[in-house]
């Protein structure tokens, strides 16, 4: 049967006649748009499973999408803008753009200010070309490979309020997620994020066992455990505060040219992140660049090639940093401005410029210098400690202490067979 296509009303009677119109189908050059762009005055799809369907071309702008799976679909140049979607699955299958790279915005499949309850991505193939717009819901990702240029500034999930779960994909080449609010939350596992970017403002986000390049959330809790890591900035918040754990992770060198691999709560200028405690249980030593830049900095029980304090330059300042344990075989100090801090069994090798570096209140017990005095243009005053000192090192919260493992548990789509 020939699908109608003359117009909003008579194309939602047609898939209701007949629910397995869509299947097999290549939809293409249509505008089948709410008037005015309102969900439930356009498009209503209840109830379906569509398979092997091609949309380009194709505009369903404030469409009601419920309890619909999309098996082995390709959407090229779709926009379902302004839409609600409840409990809708996209398995297999491909979202694209046309290929024109230097013309991006007009160019793209898009899901714009869609409001959502659950929406899964299982094994999609995602190109270049294709922007999201979710909010107030959860959304899953597994299976997923995406492509996009780099340094196009483009994301994956877009928009606020998200609950999102994401496991088993290969994310290049553009942030994993750009959120606004700050009820969001990030479950990440088994994946591959190359120059992917994780922004957002997160009550809680967890990445496991993943190979990581690129910005993790500024989460109340946060916690980055037994990754491959390329590059990591870490991210502070600056009106809850938080605490962010960084623990069993291997860590690699990045080329010179790319600046620091570990960048410890980066953050705007003039910003302090006086209640934000990061803690990095090393366990190993980091062969690369590690940026302090604000909060409260651990290091614990390693040996950093470089440890770089550029507060001035970036008009901000280290609250405290606190080093166990520690050797430090290169100093970039010239602009540290670092307020307060512990340090103990540490060791410093020359040379390191205090150009115009500040550093107050720092206590030490044990801390050595190999090849002797090491400071150049000042002196670094470590307030000698006749015993030793006392650390926080508070444990690596649990899955289920944040809430996360009970959360998914009850959330997460169940495996199906299509």
């Amino acid at each position: 049967m020939p699908i109608v296509t003359r117009g909003v009303e008579e194309f939602n009677a047609a898939v209701k006649a007949h629910p397995r119109l869509l299947d097999n189908q290549h939809i293409y050059d249509v505008h089948l748009n709410a008037r005015p762009v309102k969900p439930g005055n356009g498009v209503v799809l209840e109830d379906l499973v569509i398979r092997n369907l091609t949309l380009r071309d194709v505009q369903m702008r404030g469409a009601l999408l419920k309890n619909v799976t999309f098996v082995d679909c390709k959407f090229i140049k779709a926009d379902f803008s302004y839409s609600t979607f409840s409990n809708v699955k996209f398995i297999r299958g491909s979202m694209s753009g046309h290929a024109q790279p230097d013309s991006y915005e007009a160019y793209e499949t898009t899901f714009k200010d869609v409001a959502i309850d659950r929406v899964l991505f299982d094994g999609v193939y995602i190109d270049k070309s294709v922007s999201t717009g979710f909010h107030g819901g959860i959304v899953v990702l597994r299976n997923v490979t995406t492509t996009q240029t780099p340094n196009k500034n483009t994301w994956l999930i877009g928009d606020a309020d998200l609950q999102i779960r994401v496991d088993n994909c290969k994310i290049f080449n553009q942030a994993l997620a750009s959120l606004a609010g700050t009820n969001n939350s990030l479950y990440v596992t088994n994946s591959v994020l190359s120059n992917a970017d994780m922004i957002m403002d997160a009550t809680t986000a967890w990445v496991e066992n993943c190979d990581v390049h690129g910005v993790v959330p500024a989460a109340t809790t946060l916690v980055v455990k037994n990754n491959r890591v390329h590059d990591i900035t870490v991210l502070g918040r600056r009106d809850t505060g938080c605490r962010a754990f960084l623990t069993g992770n291997t860590y690699t060198a990045s080329p010179a040219d790319q600046g620091a691999t570990i960048r410890l709560f980066y953050t705007k200028n003039k910003t302090t992140l006086d209640t934000s405690y990061l803690y990095l249980y090393a366990d190993a030593p980091l062969p690369c660049r590690v940026a302090v830049q604000a909060g409260n900095v651990h290091i614990y029980d390693t040996e950093i090639d470089d440890l770089a304090l550029r507060h001035l330059s970036f008009e901000t300042n280290a609250t405290s940093l606190n080093l166990e344990n520690v050797k430090i075989k290169h100093a970039d100090w010239e602009s540290a401005d670092v307020r307060g801090g512990r340090w103990q069994n540490v060791e410093i090798y020359p040379p390191v410029d205090l150009k115009t570096a500040r550093f107050d209140n720092i206590l030490g017990h044990n801390v050595r210098f190999p090849q002797g005095t090491p400071w150049v243009n000042g002196v670094l005053n470590i307030a000698e400690s006749p015993t030793p000192l006392k650390f926080d090192r508070p444990p690596v919260p649990t899955l289920e202490e944040t809430g996360l493992a009970q959360f998914w548990k009850e959330h997460d789509f169940p495996e199906e067979t299509y």
